[in-house]
């Protein structure tokens, strides 16, 4: 269930995922009790008001429920009486909305624990003496904002023992750590820790005692907590843990951390633009996510309208020079790029109409020798992907089909066509053509010796009338990005030669891995082309690199 249409996320025109497919409600015996088990179902405490007579326009597809009457205790709308699924004499003009309150209720979280176990023949015993207090000879004190909250009781002998733990004046009788307010709860169990070599981490613990440990150069944990950042990264909608574990990992040093973090917020970029972090990134962060190759994003003129909400809402505009040669100009369409205006743009613009523009000898020949290469991101717009969502990938396990466009498919497999480079549809007539499949069930996979998920990528007509020149200035390197139950994306993969590879969850080509635990996939294919000169005289060294770019700014 979804609200369209409205001005803010809390009211809009309600519409139902049925049969693959969205459709609408009718107003008739609309009022309040149904729009309080539409609100409660989309996590809002209650609604205000129940909208009649398309007040937020009119829907299209089909009127899914008609005469509805719940008591407003229901958990869904099919739980309340109405007329059948698609049974309905309304038409769009009396499609149904209501208003919700703008608090939404917080989602019930499971607190997740690792347990970290280095475990020592005398852990038990070790642990029983760091917890009596007795026969210490000192003191630790935990320090917030310059003030002694806690004082620790702990053992010199023990503390020397591991040569890795690095002290300053354990000689003396008492020495500081300082931490954050919200990292102080957790130093009793870090001091534990190097008695016992055991710990257990908590997604809100993790950054705090990886902090300490690389205060005190415990390298064995400070690995073991880096790998678990990957866990946490997926946790946080909002992306505040996200940006605040890459700024961290960039005052840290730790490189793994901040390609961790940074791939994490390139895949989820959408999402990103969309949070509240966004209008707050930092220079560098946003100058670090832009100059990136693999933005999942609908397209480039998203990136620019992210750019210029985040400009707008520090109240200055940053000098083309500085943030707007992050744009791929050239990936814009003519029309989007027609509707940016001001003298700041123009020489982006130029070099975007003379992509769309040129003839195809000019285009890559005389433009094309100014850049190395003319990277498009992850484009998940139409026409440059395909995709199969989680209600159908669930559908189709379960029945064996699923329902699209009003059809019913019996395999998760999908044609279409894309123009031969990202401009305003260079030439229709040039369209690529493809086909995607992907396995989902056992003994499909089995059938060709391949483990499931698995997915193909098969391309269509090839004889588009292009030059030789042209078509060595085109390759592919097409995609499938995998989302998490609807959520985020987790995985993303390079498609191999025209055959069934198996998607290796939890081992990303393009990345590290991060978890998906409801095991529940959408699936989407992008097309993405590759644009460069040709009869250049490049080195060895040029060509290799181009070959294994990803990040070209």
């Amino acid at each position: 269930m979804r609200l369209v249409g409205g001005r803010s996320p809390n009211e809009g025109r309600v519409e139902i995922y049925f049969e693959g497919a969205w459709g609408t409600v009718c107003d008739d015996s609309w009022d309040i009790n149904e729009a309080q088990v539409v609100c409660r179902k989309l996590n809002f405490r209650g609604a205000k008001s129940a909208v009649a007579s398309a007040a937020y326009g009119q829907g299209s597809g089909r009127i899914l429920m008609d005469d509805l009457n719940c008591q407003g205790t229901e958990k869904d709308l099919s739980a309340c009486g109405f007329r059948g699924w698609g049974v309905s004499d309304c038409k769009h003009n009396e499609d149904a909305g209501v208003v919700c309150d703008k608090e939404k209720i917080p989602p019930k979280r499971t607190i997740q624990k690792y347990d970290v176990n280095y475990e020592t023949g005398l852990s038990k015993q070790l642990g029983m003496l760091f917890d009596s207090g007795r026969d210490c000879d000192l003191d630790i004190n935990v320090v917030v904002d310059n003030g002694t909250v806690e004082t620790i009781c702990a053992h010199k002998l023990i503390l020397t023992l591991d040569p890795d733990v690095s002290l300053p004046n354990i000689s003396q009788t008492n020495l500081s750590i300082n931490v954050r307010s919200d990292c102080h709860k957790y130093v009793s169990s870090f001091v534990r820790y190097i008695y016992t070599r055991q710990i257990s981490i908590e997604e809100s613990s993790v950054q705090c005692i990886h902090e300490m440990a690389s205060d005190w150069h415990l390298k064995q944990l400070q690995q073991q907590l880096g790998d678990l950042f990957n866990w946490v990264l997926p946790k946080d909608p909002t992306f505040k843990t996200q940006t605040s574990l890459y700024e961290y990992s960039v005052r840290t040093g730790d490189k793994v951390l901040q390609q961790n973090c940074l791939c994490y917020l390139a895949w989820n970029c959408e999402a990103l633009i969309h949070s509240p972090v966004w209008k707050d990134l930092p220079v560098g962060t946003l100058k670090a996510l832009l100059s990136r190759s693999d933005l999942v994003v609908p397209s480039e003129a998203y990136v620019m309208e992210g750019l210029v909400s985040w400009e707008a809402a520090r109240g200055q505009a940053f000098t083309s020079e500085d943030l707007l040669r992050y744009i791929r100009f050239p990936m814009i369409t003519a029309l989007n790029l027609y509707k940016l205006k001001g003298l700041r743009y123009q020489a982006g613009k130029l070099q975007g109409f003379q992509f769309n523009a040129l003839p195809a000898g000019q285009l890559f020949g005389e433009l094309m020798s100014q850049w190395k290469a003319y990277t498009p991101r992850i484009y998940t717009e139409s026409p440059w992907s395909s995709s199969f969502s989680t209600e159908q990938v669930s559908s189709f396990l379960n029945n064996g089909y699923y329902i699209a466009r009003g059809n019913r498919f019996q395999s998760l497999s999908s044609s279409f066509n894309t123009p031969v480079h990202n401009s305003a549809y260079f030439s229709l007539s040039r369209e690529m053509g493809w086909t995607t499949q992907v396995l989902v069930r056992n003994h499909e996979c089995n059938n060709i010796g391949t483990t499931c998920p698995a997915a193909r990528l098969s391309p269509g007509n090839t004889n588009l009338g292009l030059s030789p020149e042209l078509q060595k200035s085109i390759s592919y390197q097409n995609k499938i990005v995998i989302t998490c139950n609807g959520e985020y994306v987790f995985h993303i993969q390079d498609f191999g030669e025209n055959k069934f590879m198996s998607l290796m969850l939890g081992n990303s080509s393009q990345g590290q891995p991060y978890p998906c635990h409801s095991g529940q996939y959408s699936y989407q294919t992008v097309i993405r082309p590759k644009y460069y000169m040709t009869g250049l005289n490049r080195t060895k060294e040029e060509e290799e690199a181009f070959e294994q770019y990803e990040d070209f700014p």
